[in-house]
């Protein structure tokens, strides 16, 4: 975000706090409506929970926070909202360079829009003390005055800020979310290819760049979808850290905005049917090498592949290291995707004992694909493009160990 777009939204989220202000100290009370003595009905906050679609920013559905003051006909969604307007917004997103702010917008103008979509919108009515509900007004306001502050990670996203918000302003309270879906007892890798099933580009890139954080176990609090945390927002309890007492955490169960209507449709051309079309053609080529002589097309397809690997390893630590998408981390995939096979082969091609290098790193690519069920960011996707540069390397060795004998 260029530094007068960034100027821009904070000035545009002082004044919606402001208007918002405004509204309170003027707007018309509503005298249909009675406050309770003790002024619990006075304020209402709820979670609402919308859907996922297709699109990659929604893959997983969205959150919101609902803050209502009937009596004085208040009603605004707080929601955490990124840039998804262009290509470059695009590219932002997949490198870890989104910013992230939260925006009021009166429900109705908030709910038109995913209703438009046909996309289900639940709410759920969350059962906290007048006070708790005044605290969590004023955080949600400060955070739209703050603006674009945050940028968008896997730990900060829609659910975790609405989560981490709700949970700051209980007094002396915190949540007990309970037996948790048998899936949270998996590290970060099972839990992401659970959410992600039905979006398997999605998931192919964020095992490209997740690394060890596949193997990690983040807090419950930071693992939850939209979907998930509505699911478990039911059956979480609030207590007391004084006296150990307990309330649930919703009141009035989960009431339906908008039917859902549309689905994720899971993609038909999944990346295991292209890299399993790319290997099978690798496969193809280096038969036809040893058994037809098409020893130009071989040569061609190293020069692709090597060449590929080499961009794409010089890539990779580039994304996960400076971008931050994720935490920096070792990664897996750097071992067959990395500059070092082409760098030796520019400067070492010429040496007799070169063949042996080939060998050498097919052995290590072989290892590393036997590997696969025993760490969490390995996949089979991505192990059919480490094969595709094994069987080259076996190839070439082939070629080496042929000419000295």
């Amino acid at each position: 975000m260029k530094w007068y777009e960034s100027i821009l939204v904070r000035l545009m989220a002082v004044m919606a706090m402001l208007l918002s202000w405004v509204n309170v100290a003027h707007s018309s009370p509503n005298d249909s409506v009675k406050v309770l003595p003790d002024s619990s009905n006075f304020v209402t906050a709820s979670l609402v929970i919308i859907s996922p679609t297709d699109d990659v920013y929604s893959s997983l559905g969205h959150c919101a926070v609902r803050m209502e003051c009937p009596s004085h006909n208040l009603d605004f969604c707080f929601s955490s909202e990124t840039e998804t307007g262009s290509f470059n917004d695009f590219i932002n997103f997949l490198i870890g360079k989104t910013s992230t702010a939260m925006f009021a917008v009166e429900s109705d103008a908030f709910l038109k829009r995913y209703k438009a979509e046909k996309r289900g919108i639940w709410q759920y009515q969350l059962n906290l003390t007048h006070h708790e509900k005044q605290d969590l007004w004023r955080k949600l306001d400060e955070e739209v005055m703050m603006g674009a502050h945050r940028s968008f990670t896997l730990k900060n996203n829609c659910v975790s800020l609405s989560l981490m918000l709700i949970q700051s302003a209980l007094i002396k309270e915190d949540f007990d979310f309970g037996k948790l879906p048998e899936i949270f007892n998996h590290d970060n890798g099972d839990l992401m290819r659970k959410y992600l099933e039905n979006t398997p580009w999605a998931e192919f890139f964020l095992f490209t760049i997740g690394g060890s954080e596949a193997e990690k176990t983040y807090d419950p609090d930071i693992r939850f979808t939209p979907k998930t945390l509505g699911e478990v927002i039911m059956q979480t309890q609030i207590v007391s850290l004084e006296d150990g007492t307990r309330r649930p955490a919703v009141v009035g169960g989960r009431k339906e905005l908008s039917k859902q209507e549309t689905t994720v449709s899971k993609t038909s051309i999944t990346p295991m049917m292209v890299f399993g079309a790319l290997f099978l053609l690798v496969l193809i080529i280096t038969i036809a090498e040893w058994w037809l002589g098409w020893k130009t097309l071989a040569k061609a397809t190293d020069v692709i592949l090597f060449t590929l690997q080499c961009v794409l390893g010089i890539l990779l630590p580039i994304i996960v290291i400076m971008l931050g998408l994720v935490d920096v981390h070792w990664n897996w995939y750097l071992i067959p995707l990395n500059p070092l096979p082409l760098i030796i082969y520019v400067c070492f091609r010429k040496r007799k004992w070169f063949g042996k290098v080939y060998l050498l790193y097919a052995l290590v690519l072989v290892a590393f694909i036997c590997l696969t069920p025993f760490i969490s960011q390995l996949d089979w996707e991505h192990q059919l493009i480490t094969a595709m540069f094994a069987i080259r390397c076996i190839s070439n060795y082939g070629i080496f160990y042929k000419k000295d004998n």
